[in-house]
């Protein structure tokens, strides 16, 4: 199941959640949707794994991961001695772009990763 909608969270005093869970219908199989409903009707419980939990509004994610890219730069100009306008044009270089805001997400990802390990061999 993907695109699962989380509302009504409330953590009580024994640090237990509890949640109304909204999934849209393609996202779940017949013998899941089959399995709730005999769940509902015996009052069964059942055991949900959650795998992963991501952010609904993944624009801000981005918006964070390019304000990181930004610092980074600066941070990398500034031990490297080289110029951000430098470091700029050659990232729009490599990958083709007009403007950070046109890098894909894994891109973003590996260009940071990429900074931070430099800054920590450097230090």
């Amino acid at each position: 199941m993907k695109d699962i909608k989380i509302n009504n969270l409330k953590l009580n005093a024994r640090n237990e959640l509890s949640f109304k869970v909204t999934i849209k219908e393609l996202d779940y199989t017949l013998w899941e949707k089959e399995l709730l409903k005999q769940a509902e009707i015996n009052w069964n419980m059942l055991d949900v794994d959650i795998i992963w939990l991501v952010e609904w509004d993944k624009k801000e994610n981005r918006d964070k991961k390019l304000k990181n890219l930004h610092s980074i730069m600066l941070v990398y100009a500034e031990k490297s001695w080289e110029k951000f306008e430098k470091l700029k044009d050659t990232l729009y270089t490599k990958y083709s772009i007009e403007s950070r805001k046109n890098l894909n997400d894994s891109d973003l990802d590996q260009i940071i990763e990429s900074y931070r390990v430099w800054l920590l061999e450097f230090n």
